[in-house]
Parts: C-alpha cells; sequence; structure tokens
C-alpha cells in the first residue's frame, strides 16, 4: 500500500518564498539550521522537522506575530494543491477550474475530508464520478492506496458471474501481457453496444467500415423499411451505423498492428471456407449445401 508522500518541491518554494532576501546563512541562523540544510529544503531534497517547520511558519508571521500558514498548509498545502498533488497521476482531475469533482471536494474539505485521509479522498472523488473506474490512472491510484470500493454494474448480472467472468479469467491467465489487447476489446465492444441499438432495424446490414464518409441507408436497407422511418429515426441510424464502422474500424487498425497476420488474410480464407470448403465437404458427405441446419452442423464442428 502507498503511502503518501509530501510535495518536497511545493515545499521547497515555499521556503524560498518566506526567505525572501535574507541570505541563506542568515535565514538558517534564525530557524536553527545551517546553510546547506536551507538549500536542501529549497531544492527539495529534503523537508525540516516539526521544530523547523514550526520556526519557518513562526517567521511567515502577520502583524499580531500568527503565522501566516498553518501547519497542513505548510506540510499538505492549500487545499487545491493537496487534491491536485493527491491526484497527480490522473489527468482527467489536474484541470480543477471546471472539475466536478474538485468543487465537490473543496466544499467538503473541513468537514467530512481533511489533511491526511487520502483514501477517504480517493473514495469520495469516484462517488462523485463514477465514470473514473474505467480510467486506468485512476484504478492504478486506488489499487496504490488499497482503496478496494470499486463496484461495477455488470457484477450484478448473474449470466457475467457464471458464463462470461470464468471464461475472461481463463483466457486472460494464459496472456503474457493483456494490456496490449485491452483497446483491441474496447473497440469491439463499442461496435457490439451501437450494434445492438441499431437492431431495431429490420434485418442486419453489414457494418459501414468508415470514418469520414457518409453512410447512405439505401445501401444496407430495403426501401420498404426505410419508408417506415421517420427523419429524425433515419439520422439517428445513420449515426450508429458510422459509429459501428469507425469502432470496428479502430479495432482492425489494433488487431493489424498486434497479430502477424491481417485481418484481410483471416476474411478472406473464412470466404472460402463459406463458400467452397463447406459446400465441398456438404455434397461429398451427401447433405445439401443449401440446408441451413447442415452448414450450422458443420460450423459446430471447429468453435
Amino acid at each position: 500500500m502507498a503511502k503518501f508522500e509530501y510535495d518536497k518541491q511545493r515545499i521547497g518554494k515555499l521556503i524560498e518564498r518566506i526567505r525572501g532576501d535574507l541570505s541563506l546563512e542568515k535565514f538558517g541562523d534564525i530557524i536553527g539550521v545551517s546553510k546547506v540544510s536551507v538549500i536542501n529544503y529549497e531544492n527539495g531534497k529534503t523537508i525540516p522537522s516539526k521544530k523547523v517547520s514550526q520556526e519557518i511558519r513562526a517567521f511567515d508571521h502577520d502583524k499580531n506575530n500568527q503565522p501566516l500558514i498553518t501547519n497542513n498548509e505548510f506540510l499538505y498545502g492549500t487545499p487545491k494543491e493537496y487534491f491536485k498533488h493527491i491526484f497527480a497521476s490522473v489527468p482527467q482531475l489536474q484541470q480543477t477550474e471546471n472539475n466536478s469533482v474538485f468543487k465537490a471536494f473543496l466544499v467538503a474539505f473541513g468537514k467530512t475530508l481533511r489533511y491526511g485521509d487520502e483514501e477517504r479522498i480517493i473514495s469520495f472523488a469516484l462517488e462523485q464520478d463514477p465514470t473514473l473506474k474505467q480510467d486506468a490512472n485512476f484504478l492504478q491510484l486506488c489499487q496504490d492506496y488499497g482503496v478496494d470500493s470499486l463496484q461495477y454494474a455488470i457484477e450484478d448480472n448473474e449470466q457475467y458471474q457464471t458464463d462470461l467472468l470464468p471464461m475472461l479469467d481463463k483466457k486472460a491467465s494464459q496472456l503474457r501481457d493483456i494490456s496490449k489487447y485491452t483497446d483491441l476489446l474496447s473497440h469491439l465492444l463499442d461496435s457490439f453496444i451501437i450494434n445492438d441499438e441499431a437492431e431495431n432495424a429490420i434485418g442486419r446490414p453489414s457494418v459501414p467500415l468508415r470514418r469520414r464518409s457518409h453512410v447512405h441507408l439505401e445501401n444496407y436497407f430495403d426501401k420498404a423499411h426505410l419508408k417506415t422511418l421517420t427523419d429524425i429515426e433515419k439520422y439517428e441510424l445513420e449515426g450508429k451505423l458510422e459509429a459501428i464502422g469507425a469502432s470496428m474500424y479502430k479495432f482492425f487498425d489494433l488487431f493489424n498492428d498486434i497479430f502477424p497476420f491481417t485481418i484481410d488474410t483471416l476474411y478472406k480464407d473464412y470466404e472460402i471456407e463459406k463458400n467452397k470448403a463447406i459446400e465441398a465437404y456438404l455434397q461429398e458427405s451427401g447433405s445439401d449445401p443449401s440446408d441451413h441446419a447442415a452448414v450450422k452442423a458443420y460450423k459446430e464442428k471447429w468453435r
């Protein structure tokens, strides 16, 4: 489990600001350390002890000789600095100005959230934005801090638990490097999801593998069906087909990058098998190549 580390660079810059125009020797005399120690503080190599920190804060005081910053602010920074330091590895949370998680953090800070409670703050961020569980950087941060509060909706799906999860676990354990396949699977799943949304149309059209050129519905659906759709429904269907194509295009690109053989070669082999080899086999075995049941039975042997 990771242990929170103070931002030595920030503390160093803060000490340098507090020292101002004083020489290193003079400032060191005031706070009770050597010139070399002050240099190490300001360069972010070491941080001062609690006693020295108190001396530094006492030096930076108001007209009533009260320190301008608290000990927590000295060690952790302002709430904004503290937030950004905790989530330094999560780019999604670094743009704090318009970030809803950061705004909620500021409201809760000093009430339910406090300095030194990084695990609670990380869990709080996830509560505010559940999409963070899709961010690999955030997931790694949770793992580093031992935050085990991630819950996924799919975990409640019985078929996922009994069928898909055991299969994924078995297959994943056989892979040497699962990370290079994650994007591949992501784009493939995107196309599945959009295809499900488009299935209200009659039949299942071939996927238009396009990124920029416009999809013409008449190339994929019969005129009788298109007449039943409103202009808005046609527009939405075009968008879904284009999205499927874009996802599958990315899938094929990644496939060609990862595997030593191309998807084109595989597809040509599939077409040969489907259109010629199966027909020849069924004819030789005395079956009807046009019999869908016979074709399905043949394919099952190879799954």
